[in-house]
């Protein structure tokens, strides 16, 4: 299990301790994924805003992928047809 990410010329991608999960669950529904972003990189919104649209994007990629199941539980999940 990944614990941390480091993203260049950022930071370090942490898990959010419980006050930082609590803060989430008033946070709404479009802003959640840059909070949650800002708050794993131990920054306030305001800092995570000024950071470049690209770095922002590699930050919440990489949030997704510190939160996303091990690959191994994946495996015998059935696939939805598309198309």
């Amino acid at each position: 299990m990944v614990s941390e990410i480091h993203i260049e010329g950022v930071g370090i991608m942490r898990h959010l301790n419980d006050w930082q999960l609590a803060r989430l669950n008033r946070v709404r529904r479009n802003k959640f994924a840059e909070t949650a972003a800002a708050y794993g990189l131990g920054m306030s919104v305001y800092q995570f805003k000024s950071l470049s649209p690209e770095d922002r994007a590699k930050c919440v990629a990489a949030f997704n992928r510190l939160l996303a199941p091990p690959p191994y539980l994946l495996k015998n999940v059935a696939r939805i047809p598309t198309g």
